[in-house]
Formats: C-alpha cells, sequence, structure tokens
C-alpha cells in the first residue's frame, strides 16, 4: 500500500490520544505522590535530627544522649538514602515535564473532540492531529533523555 493510500482510523487516533493522556496522568500522580513525599521527608528528617541531638544535650535527659544519638544518625542517613534515590529518579523534574506533555495532549483531544463534534474531521485534520501526537511524544522522550544524560554528566 503507498502511504498516498494510507487513510487515518479517526476511532483508532482518538484512542491513542486518550491512551496517551491516561498514561499521562498516572505518571504525573505517581511522581507528584514521589516528589512530595521526598520533599516533606527531607524536611521532617532535618528537624528531628536536629531537634534529637540537642534533646540528647538536656541535662534530665542524659542518660539517653546515646538512643537520641542513635536515633539522629539513623534519620540522616536515611535521609542520605532518600535524597540519592530521588537524585537518581529525579521525580519533580519527571512531574513537571509529563504536565506539559500532558497538557498538550489535553489540548489535542479537546481540538479532536470539537472536530469530531462539528464535522469537520477530514484525513488533513486526522493528520495533523497525529502529527501534533508524535511531535509530543517525541520532545517528550528528548526531554526524558537530556534529564537522563544531564544526571549521568554530573
Amino acid at each position: 500500500m503507498k502511504l498516498a493510500e494510507y487513510k487515518l482510523d479517526p476511532e483508532i487516533l482518538k484512542n491513542n490520544i486518550q491512551h496517551h493522556l491516561a498514561r499521562l496522568n498516572r505518571n504525573i500522580v505517581r511522581d507528584k505522590k514521589k516528589a512530595t513525599f521526598v520533599e516533606i521527608y527531607k524536611g521532617v528528617a532535618a528537624a528531628s535530627a536536629t531537634a534529637l541531638l540537642g534533646i540528647g544535650q538536656i541535662k534530665l535527659l542524659e542518660n539517653y544522649n546515646d538512643i537520641f544519638q542513635i536515633l539522629a544518625i539513623s534519620i540522616t542517613a536515611l535521609l542520605t538514602m532518600v535524597t540519592a534515590w530521588d537524585n537518581l529518579f529525579q521525580h519533580k523534574q519527571l512531574w513537571v515535564m509529563n504536565v506539559a506533555v500532558r497538557n498538550q495532549f489535553a489540548n489535542l483531544n479537546d481540538e479532536f473532540a470539537h472536530a469530531e463534534a462539528t464535522g469537520s474531521l477530514g484525513q488533513d485534520q486526522l493528520e495533523a492531529f497525529q502529527s501534533e501526537m508524535k511531535n509530543a511524544l517525541r520532545a517528550a522522550n528528548q526531554n526524558w533523555t537530556q534529564l537522563r544524560t544531564e544526571e549521568e554528566s554530573d
């Protein structure tokens, strides 16, 4: 079959757009939760370790100083691990990146629905929508690759 004879199926294209939109929404929720966990843990861990070390210096509790120090060391060790994990996966950057791509797909989905509802969904329009979808996916892949490449060069 020649490329000129190739006709896009509107249902398949609509399903592809909606599939990517749903996948991006799931990724956004996942990355937002992980980024939020990391930021909250970093604050809580730093404050807790500082408080435990300070509490251990109180004369009234000096018999428990070793326990407070062990707890503070454990919390800061976990903080180091959580920070390293986040630096590896960069959840906040992925969250922001996926929101931008999701917004492109949401807009594309709205435009597709409008064209479908108004009866203006011809092959030219379908090809334009497909091209827009492919460009959004290509840009997302390039951004992801760049994020991973920058990570390795640091």
